[in-house]
Parts: C-alpha cells; structure tokens; sequence
C-alpha cells in the first residue's frame, strides 16, 4: 500500500525546477508524482515503509527546502526566498550589450582582450551563482539539468577566450569569444525572467482567492449556567459544530447555517452574483462571502480545508498543476536530453576537428553553439 504526501518546496520556482524533482522522487521509486512550479507544492505516492524525511532530506540536497508539516501554519504557506532574477538579468544585460556591440563597432576599446574580460567576468560569476550551483547539485544526485548545459557551453567559451589572451597572446583575437559566454548567460536570464513573470501571474488568482479568508472570527461560547460569552479567535480554530457571531460588515469566517438572525449577503465571490441575497434562519452561508446588512449567528458544517473556498483553491491549484500530453512528451525526453546534447556535441567537436579539418577553434565553438 502507497501513503501520499503533499509539501510546500521552498525555491521551486521554474519548469526546470520542478522537472528535476521529479525525477528525483522518481528514483526515490514514488508514484503520482505532481510538481506545480506556479504554487511551489509537491505531491507524490510511497509506500508506507519509506521515511518521507529522508525523500524530503534528498530534495533539501538538490538546493531547495521543503517546508515542513510542523512548520505548516496554514493554506498559503508559501515563503520564497526573495529572487534576484531582475537584478541579475538588468546587470547582465549591462555588461552583455558593450561585449555585442564589438561585432559592429571599430572602437578600438570593445576589441581590447583586456576590455573584453572585464565585461564578461560580472556575468560569468552571476552565470556561475545562479545556474553553477544547481549544475553541480544535480550532477552529484545523477539527474543533470539544463543548467549542466548552460555552464558547460559558457565555461568552454570563457576558458577559450582565457587561453587566447595568456597563451596565443599574438593572435589573442582569433579566440576571444567573450561575448558567447555573456550572451549564453543573458538569454537564459531573460528567458527565466518571463517564465518568473509568467510563473507570478498565474498565482495571482491563488492570492486573490486566499486572501479572501477571514483570519479571525467572534466564536460564542456558552458556560454551564447558559451563559454566553462572545470571543474573538483565530477562524483555524473553529470546529464543526461551533457558533460563531457575525455583523454587518464582517466577512462569515466559516460555513455553516443561520441558526439566528437574517442579512443580505454578498456572495459574488462564489457565485457571480452582483446583487446581495437575503439569508434567514435555516439557510446556508459560504465562509468568505460579505455581510451586507444584518447581524447572524452561524452554525459551523465546515471549516478549514473542507470549506468551499479551500476546495476552489486546491482545485485553482491542481488544475495549475496539469500537464498538457505535450507537456508530458517533453518530460519524457528530457530524461535524455541533457546526456544526449553533451554526447553530441563532444562528436561535433571530434568531426570538427579531425573529419572536417576546420580547426580546434571553429570545431570548439560548434560544439558550443550544440550546447
């Protein structure tokens, strides 16, 4: 028998990342595995033997951190640490366009090895932070990423470059190739920028809809002699069965029925409807929804994730976390790709070189421009 999990991973931020989760959990041998990019969460299937601390351990050792059961305080219990991908990318780009503009430029300083180091050095070393980390992370888990491919083609460039300004100091411009590490770097940031952007529009709805949960609620609470005494508590410690008090104004903190009192309620976050209805006793109220007018004592039947609001908010998030079939095709190449790609360009490089006779610095950059 298989026991599910569901988590928050804490940097799992990109198609990339949760792809290399993935597979993770998949040599972990779980099934049902979901990785939802757009709300950081994680669900899978082991089997009741396994210690899920150690699954989570293994995901904490590719760079990110899962967020842990006892750390959980709530639906939304989402805390990326902040991203730098705007700042890397505007820097980037800074340096990147001087190393470009060489190619349709006569200034003799854009074509100064010198110049050219020094422009290309800041992107290296955030080329180097923001994807060298997770290369090496993934390399020694056995499940390497597009990152691999990344640093490999914009080390190879950077290090040739190097070679010719120290070694061949006289034909020094012959293997300057500066500008294709800065510009593998800068594109890959700027893709990555789009997909945050992306990424960030698509949790808006999520946001939207969580906020509308009301964090407090006035529970009444009646002693051994009857009488009763108004208290203002947490909604998350409401349970089934408990009557809370809502005025006008307040958002209704759970769902439940009217068991006193009559209002006009606003609804149109359920159900769409623009005009307020009219609720008396008997009837059922929906947690989240406005009190328009009225005073109303309600029953609590659900609370929680049995709500109707957190059941459109884990359906928001599961239907993020779908995958088209074409989606899934990808997964499954990808398995391959990345050995694949670096196995092909070590046979450009070999053809290049020794086949096609076109010397070590074309044959490198055309194995480069593989990667």
């Amino acid at each position: 028998m298989g026991k599910t999990y569901s988590t928050t991973v804490e940097g799992m931020t990109c198609g990339n990342c949760a792809l290399t989760i993935s597979k993770l959990l998949e040599k972990k041998g779980a099934t049902n595995i979901a990785a939802n990019a757009a709300s950081g969460e994680v669900s899978f299937t082991i089997v009741e033997e396994t210690d899920v601390n150690k699954v989570y351990d293994a995901i904490d050792g590719l760079g990110y951190r899962v967020v842990r059961e006892d750390e959980a305080t709530g639906l939304d219990i989402r805390h990326a640490p902040k991203d730098f991908t705007t700042a890397y990318l505007i820097i980037s780009a800074i340096f990147t366009l001087p190393l470009l503009m060489h190619m349709f430029s006569n200034w003799h300083v854009l074509h100064t090895p010198w110049v050219q180091l020094v422009l290309a050095t800041p992107v290296y070393a955030i080329g180097l932070r923001r994807f060298g980390v997770s290369a090496v992370r993934s390399l020694r888990h056995g499940l390497p990423n597009m990152d691999v491919l990344i640093i490999i083609g914009a080390t190879a460039a950077y290090v040739y470059s190097l070679i010719g300004m120290f070694v061949y100091t006289a034909q020094a411009h012959d293997y300057l190739f500066f500008e294709t590490t800065a510009s593998i770097i800068t594109l890959v940031m700027f893709g990555n920028w789009l997909e945050h952007r992306t990424v960030k529009s698509t949790t808006q709805a999520i946001d939207a809809l969580v906020q509308l949960q009301p964090q407090k609620a006035r529970l009444v609470v009646a002693d051994s002699m009857g009488k009763e005494t108004v208290m203002e508590v947490e909604s998350k410690y409401v349970r089934t069965g408990d009557v809370v008090l809502v005025n006008t104004g307040d958002s209704i903190p759970v769902d439940g029925v009217i068991v006193t009192g009559d209002a006009q309620i606003d609804e149109h976050m359920i159900t769409g409807e623009s005009m307020p209805v009219h609720k008396d006793k008997g009837d059922e109220v929906v947690g989240g929804t406005i009190l328009m007018d009225g005073n109303l004592r309600v029953q609590a039947t659900a609370v929680g994730s049995a709500s109707v609001l957190s059941n459109i908010i884990r359906m928001v998030r599961e239907a993020q976390g779908q995958k088209p079939p074409l989606q899934k095709l990808a997964d499954k190449i990808s398995a391959i790709f990345v050995p694949a790609v670096l196995g092909i360009a070590v046979i450009t490089l070999l053809v290049s070189y020794f086949a096609l006779d076109t010397g070590f610095e074309n044959a490198m950059m055309r194995a480069i421009a593989v990667m």
